[in-house]
């Protein structure tokens, strides 16, 4: 267990969100957050990710838990880069990666520079003792696969729709140990969905995941928690199987 709200109830001014919710987040969990907009599952995403306050309940969570939260609305405005944003959850490996890009943009301008050409060599030495490598190559094709390029530009001199990337980038390349996304897809090409798609079928942490594309939440989920009218229904299964179960249950009540 990673996660859980026990009795868990919270609401927005008047209206009620949910109540009573009792929800577990294991190791590889693959859930997905249904519901009419505005009914709460926003809302859920962030108290999972411990940012939103419960009116009831409690949330326990692993003291040593690395969650990622990837909201609609990215409130990243600093004066970092793209590239230092993106890296801003790895650790020791950063510092060295960061330095070695400015190096080698040093270099580039200066290709007779020995000093800048010693540190370089310094530096790469430095990035194979610590294993850096692989983060710069999966930095890399994570940001080519999210349209990001100018790698020196500040966050802050970004459109709404590529903060959101950044976001992203940001919380695929730290790897955590529970992703928390909502509406990831928003402001993505065909391609760059696609690519997402693959991406979380071989990320190994556990996934809570909010979409209105129903393709890319049949393929990557497998559990689904309901919310509608102050209640959080769950169902085991893909998005089909929860229609399918939908089907039913209502044929059910109607009998």
């Amino acid at each position: 267990m990673l996660i859980s709200l026990v009795n868990a109830s919270t609401d927005f001014g008047l209206k009620n969100l949910f109540k009573n919710l009792d929800l577990i987040i294991n190791k590889k969990e693959r859930l997905g957050l249904i519901g009419p907009n505005g009914s709460g599952k926003s809302t859920l995403l962030r108290v999972l990710a411990g940012v939103e306050p419960l009116r009831e309940g409690e949330r326990r969570c692993l003291t040593s838990l690395r969650i990622s939260l990837v909201g609609q609305e990215t409130s990243c405005d600093s004066e970092k880069t793209i590239l230092e944003e993106v890296l801003e959850g790895c650790g020791e490996k950063r510092k060295l990666l960061l330095n070695f890009s400015k190096l080698s943009r040093q270099v580039a301008h200066n290709q007779k520079d020995e000093s800048l050409l010693k540190k370089l060599g310094q530096a790469s030495e430095l990035m194979d003792a610590a294993g850096a490598w692989n983060l710069e190559q999966q930095c890399q094709d994570v940001l080519r696969r999210l349209g990001l390029k100018d790698l020196d530009k500040s966050v802050k001199d970004l459109s709404g729709g590529y903060r959101k990337r950044v976001g992203l980038a940001a919380a695929l390349v730290s790897q955590p140990d529970v992703l928390l996304l909502d509406e990831p897809t928003n402001h993505l090409d065909a391609s760059a969905v696609e690519w997402l798609q693959n991406w979380l079928d071989h990320y190994e942490g556990a996934l809570v995941l909010i979409t209105h594309d129903r393709y890319v939440l049949d393929r990557v989920t497998n559990r689904m928690v309901e919310i509608n009218n102050g209640e959080a229904r769950k169902y085991s299964g893909s998005y089909r199987e929860f229609l399918q179960q939908k089907v039913d249950q209502e044929q059910s009540e109607a009998s």
